[in-house]
Order: C-alpha cells, then structure tokens, then sequence
C-alpha cells in the first residue's frame, strides 16, 4: 500500500491519480487526475487495509491507513460529486460522464463486508448516483432494453470520446449497480 500511495498520489492527499494512459483495466478510456472507478477502488482498498491491519492487532497501520482514508474520502468528494454521481475523472475529455462503474469499489467491499462498504462514503451519496446511473446510463440507452452503457454524458448523450465509452456488457455493468443498489436499502 505505501508504494501505490508513493507511486499514483501525485499530490499527497491521499487519494491516487491516474495519469491519462493505459493505467487502470478501461485502458481505451483515458483517466486523467481523480477518478471515479479507480479512486473508488482505492477508498474500498484503504478501509479493507485497515480492517486488516486491526484484525492482526497492528493498531499503527490501522491508524495510518484510516487517516489516509479520511483524507482521500474528502478529496474524491470534494473533486468528484455532483450532487447527483461522481464524475468519471477530473481532467479528460469525458470528465462529466456518468460512469455506469463508478461505484465499484464499493460493490466490491459490499459483496465482503457490507458493513465495512457504508463506512466508506455517505449512503446518500452512493443512493443518489445509482439512482443516477440508472436513470441515465440504463433507461435512457436504447429505451433501457439493453443494460447499462458504459458513459452517459449529462445531457442524456451516450458520451463517444472512447472507444470503451458507448459500449455496454449487459449483465456485468448493469448488475453491479443493480447489486450494489439493493445493497444500499433501495430494492428488493
């Protein structure tokens, strides 16, 4: 963990950037500064870390890691949320996009502990941008016949800058949110 806070937090803060190239696994989909799906990855991270490190009773890096994910929790709100979804990175051509994986280091921490996944960002937040993701990334592509598209722009336009933007996988982006929703309270 401290290599990765060494190597992809540029600033210090906490929370890792990505760099604009093939740097995370939507690799034709360029990332530049805080992003959604990898900072969401990592916040996940950092709070499995340091549930890790209280479990095997290592109380400084629980600590530490704790600190970082106060820290890197405030920065990826304060730089990605919307009021209504966490925009899909700070400084690319897409940066406004709705992400349909924006979440999903949270439905990764749900599907272990989800307890440990509400900790991680304010339920109301997490409520708002599926409620967002499936109101504009399901319902608004193809009818919402069709799963969720992978970017929607705000405007309610498939966002095509990338090439990975205007696909869409039908059971694996639409049922992350899906399952992370019903996670959160939402459905049954």
């Amino acid at each position: 963990m401290s290599d990765a806070v060494l190597e992809w937090d540029q600033d210090g803060d906490g929370m890792i950037e990505n760099f604009g190239k093939a740097d995370q696994t939507y690799d034709a989909w360029r990332m530049e500064g805080v992003s959604a799906y990898c900072g969401s990855l990592w916040l996940a991270s950092l709070r499995v870390a340091a549930e890790m490190a209280r479990i095997l009773g290592y109380e400084e890096c629980e600590k530490q890691y704790l600190q970082i994910l106060e820290s890197a929790r405030k920065v990826f709100i304060e730089r990605l949320w919307t009021g209504s979804y966490f925009r899909f990175c700070e400084r690319s051509r897409s940066r406004e996009s709705i992400m349909a994986d924006q979440l999903c280091g949270i439905w990764f921490l749900q599907s272990v502990s989800p307890q440990l996944a509400a900790e991680v960002l304010p339920q109301s937040m997490v409520r708002q941008a599926l409620n967002t993701i499936y109101g504009y990334n399901v319902c608004r592509f193809a009818g919402g016949k069709m799963g969720a598209v992978n970017g929607m722009r705000p405007d309610g336009v498939v966002d095509r800058e990338y090439i990975q933007v205007n696909c869409f996988v039908p059971c694996f982006l639409f049922l992350r949110p899906v399952c992370t929703y019903i996670r959160a309270g939402e459905g049954r």
